[in-house]
């Protein structure tokens, strides 16, 4: 039968000083053995060992595939990523590059596609912040502008189609559409505008010919609609867009 008896005994070794508690185990043959060591400062006793802790990467890093080809291109500092990163695809050609101070994003992040210019946003503290572009490929036509605050879309957002005419203009609020939101005929003239307040449909929407001429209205509360009022006999010869275009956001 094995007793469990709690002494007190110096520790020189660890502190001298230090009183500290010891479990000791008697076992059958009568003899003591160390169960564990308590000491003021611990809240309990030690009773596993402290596996070693990898040393967190400092310095420079790089990653290759099993070809040789560069993939990572990285800078820590005390364990975090601080200063530039680049990926690479398998042909060495840029998919991504970040810039980071203390692990978290900071100034321009650019998304690349077969080497071409896909999206480029700005990011302070870590959130996104200010305007992002995004392109259209394999063209690189300007696709969209979206105006970000703290993470949020904040402002007017504009989404243009791949011949660069403007496609539609939405107005959000806190990442939520809020105002008015226009899509447009390749001409430049409206075929359709609608009020949104907090990603709802709220107030009136309408919807237009090529020529200008409304076609359609209807009263919209809180995301319902009401009865449609036609403005002509005749139907618009478009069918107008969904009426929710979500935004584009990296990654």
């Amino acid at each position: 039968m094995t007793r469990l008896t709690v002494v007190k005994v110096g520790w020189p070794q660890v502190n001298p000083g230090v009183v500290a508690l010891a479990f000791l185990s008697v076992i059958p043959e009568g003899n003591l053995r160390l169960s564990s060591l308590y000491t003021p400062e611990e809240k309990e006793p030690n009773r596993m060992p402290t596996p070693p802790q990898p040393t967190p990467p400092d310095g420079p890093f790089t990653e290759h595939d099993e070809a040789g080809t560069l993939r990572t291109h990285a800078h820590f500092q005390h364990g975090l990523l601080h200063g530039p990163l680049h990926l690479y695809d398998e042909h060495h050609r840029l998919t991504l590059e970040e810039h980071y101070i203390a692990g978290k994003l900071e100034g321009p992040r650019n998304l690349f596609v077969t080497g071409a210019l896909h999206t480029a946003a700005q990011y302070q503290n870590g959130l996104q912040h200010g305007p992002t572009h995004i392109h259209h490929t394999p063209n690189a036509a300007l696709a969209a502008t979206l105006p970000y605050e703290k993470g949020q879309l904040q402002g007017q957002a504009s989404f243009f189609d791949q011949e660069g005419h403007l496609a539609r203009t939405a107005t959000y609020e806190s990442g939520q559409l809020h105002g008015l939101t226009t899509t447009y005929y390749p001409n430049g003239k409206p075929m359709q505008t609608e009020t949104y307040a907090n990603d709802l449909l709220d107030g009136e929407s309408k919807s237009y010919s090529p020529e200008g001429s409304v076609t359609k209205r209807t009263l919209y509360s809180k995301g319902k609609p009401a009865s449609p009022t036609p403005a002509q006999a005749k139907p618009s010869p478009t069918p107008p867009p969904p009426r929710r275009l979500p935004p584009i956001t990296p990654r």
